[in-house]
């Protein structure tokens, strides 16, 4: 799989792009998220937190596994969405005339758009 920071020390393209957003993003979430509810950072969690974990902690294995698919598919769900708003295919105003979304990565006089209409929409390659 690639990893995040080699692919921005190449020439990103919307590829690249979609994969270090699957690391940085889907997978730091969910992995987060995980890490989180199984142990609460600091000596004393905030309530709600040392609440879900006590839950998360408690339940049997087989269940614990669901909750953290849940998780994965949830991450895997908001940066699919993320990427369909900047496709264009997903609203982010609800009138008539609506903009759109030009996203660049430029880097030592190299500019690449990652989601014009001449290649695979973003949320394709995801």
């Amino acid at each position: 799989m690639l990893q995040f920071r080699p692919a921005l020390e190449q020439a990103l393209d919307r590829h690249r792009f979609v994969d270090a957003l699957r690391i940085a993003v889907q997978d730091q979430a969910a992995t987060g998220t995980i890490n989180l509810l199984s142990k609460p950072p600091g000596r004393k969690p905030a309530d709600e937190l040392a609440v879900l974990s006590a839950w998360f902690t408690s339940l049997a294995p087989q269940d614990r596994q669901n909750v953290e698919r849940v998780i994965e598919m949830t991450a895997a769900d908001a940066t699919f969405g993320i990427l369909c708003i900047l496709d264009g295919v997903r609203a982010i105003e609800d009138r008539p005339d609506k903009g759109t979304l030009d996203l660049r990565y430029r880097r030592d006089g190299t500019d690449v758009s990652l989601n014009d209409d001449l290649g695979a929409p973003l949320h394709e390659l995801f």
